[in-house]
């Protein structure tokens, strides 16, 4: 650097020391970054900063970008993963271009670094923690790239499968809420049902026991905040579904098993090994009286996180979104494929009420039924404010369509023949009253379909002869 740089350099200097000084100010709490449109235009010509908030002109973010590069590859030089000014760069970095592959892999050695010097010292436990929020903060901020960015999301799920869910984390590693976004959000209203898992404490709350299933689901509010940041984000829901496989391939008795009442085992401490189980190679499952046998927990974290994901599909904001209702028929598909193997009593909390009163459509309150619930959640919401997107027709159709949706859990087409049928017929779904959103004119020559056709193609679709040959047909193509 020159003792008299020219203006265009010192403005770049300026740029880059601005939010690097943000950063280095909210380590430890969640931000949200915003990039200025060309008509908002700050007084210093910087920065627009409000508490935890900051906004910045795209050319004041690249002029950072161009200081935080060369700062980098020049402490890269001089200390290598050692370098401080090289890190610190490495925020302004990411934030301007979040597939710089370097930048994200110096982090990464700067952890291991940490962590061989620091394994038990807080000052590990704290740039662990320093990382999490960072990545919250560019993964959930209102940035177009940003928060679909594929290299962030696989950084993160290496931070996690790295140093977090290679076992059940202890408190001392467990990330604390302030990492992950708040239900108590106004504008995230679909993240409401998460507020239990935001606010659990994992070495006291009777219910999440488990460090590890509060982790993923708490995961699953970073997923569903960038997924509502960034519609149709495929990446987010990606990574969501590679946690549910790692904790699956990986994981064994994540819970204790219940605990009679006036039982007092710590509820974080490994619970004893069962008397007449094994645990297999796969790790993940027992094999209790020669039947090998899925971990009741795994089904209970899979189940928790069904009404979290339906509620967030059925929001107006989301209606479209056809990302969160594929990962929504994915967990269907995962909690059905374990429920073969291990049958578990699920939280009440988690089990969807529909808005019908009818007891011979209203939904049982048994694990079993859980799948079922959610796809009459579905339809229920679909007509309540009635949708007139692809996306939930297609879930329906899907998922009843495919087996390993229900496997064999009741007549579930049954039900939604007749509830639309109903619809169909011009008799309003009971409970369905409420707001209606303005519906779209199959007419109105812009090439958008009603709810009303919708529903009536849905109905000729759930024909229970088109039902069967639908289902013939995918159990020869899983054969």
């Amino acid at each position: 650097m020159t003792d008299n740089p020219s203006p265009a350099l010192a403005l770049q200097q300026v740029a880059y020391n601005t939010i690097t000084a943000f950063f280095n100010a909210h380590k430890d709490r969640l931000t949200e970054i915003i990039v200025l449109p060309p008509a908002i235009e700050p007084e210093d010509g910087i920065s627009m900063q409000d508490g935890i908030n900051l906004g910045v002109p795209k050319k004041i973010l690249a002029l950072a970008f161009l200081e935080a590069r060369a700062r980098f590859f020049q402490g890269v030089k001089e200390n290598r993963v050692l370098s401080d000014d090289a890190f610190e760069a490495t925020h302004t970095i990411l934030l301007f271009d979040p597939e710089h592959l370097t930048a994200a892999n110096h982090r990464k050695r700067r952890l291991l670094h940490a962590q061989r010097l620091h394994k038990t010292n807080p000052s590990f436990h704290h740039l662990l923690h320093r990382e999490l929020v960072y990545t919250t903060t560019i993964l959930t901020s209102p940035l177009h790239r940003q928060s679909k960015s594929p290299t962030l999301y696989n950084h993160r799920y290496w931070l996690l499968t790295t140093f977090l869910l290679p076992s059940p984390p202890s408190t001392s590693l467990f990330p604390s809420a302030a990492a992950y976004p708040s239900p108590d959000d106004s504008e995230e209203e679909h993240l409401e049902e998460a507020s239990t898992i935001h606010e659990s404490n994992p070495a006291k709350d009777p219910e999440f026991p488990s460090n590890l299933s509060i982790l993923i689901l708490r995961e699953l509010t970073v997923v569903l905040k960038s997924g509502h940041r960034h519609p149709k984000n495929y990446y987010a829901f990606n990574y969501a579904r590679k946690l549910f496989d790692h904790v699956l391939s990986h994981h064994h008795r994540i819970l204790p098993q219940k605990q009679p009442q006036g039982s007092h085992q710590d509820v974080t401490s490994p619970p004893d090994p069962p008397t007449t189980a094994t645990t297999t190679g796969t790790g993940n499952t027992v094999l209790k009286d020669g039947k090998e046998e899925v971990c009741p927990t795994i089904i209970t974290t899979v189940t928790a996180a069904l009404p979290i994901v339906a509620k967030w599909c059925t929001h107006t904001t989301h209606a479209a979104d056809i990302s969160g209702y594929s990962f929504l028929l994915y967990l269907l598909c995962l909690r059905t494929s374990l429920v073969r193997n291990h049958v578990s009593d699920a939280p009440e909390s988690s089990i969807i009420h529909t808005s019908s009163d009818d007891p011979t459509t209203a939904v049982r309150e048994k694990a079993e039924d859980v799948n079922t619930s959610t796809i009459l959640y579905i339809l229920d919401t679909v007509v309540k404010i009635r949708l007139s997107t692809l996306a939930p027709y297609l879930f329906l159709r899907e998922s009843v369509a495919d087996g390993a949706v229900l496997g064999g859990g009741g007549d579930v087409a049954g039900v939604l023949r007749e509830r639309v049928g109903k619809e169909v017929s011009g008799v309003p779904l009971e409970g369905a009253g409420g707001v209606v959103v303005e519906e779209e004119g199959s007419k109105s020559g812009d090439g958008k379909v009603s709810f009303e056709d919708r529903i009536k193609v849905l109905g000729e679709w759930l024909d229970e002869d088109i039902c069967k040959d639908r289902q013939t047909a995918l159990g020869a193509r899983d054969a």
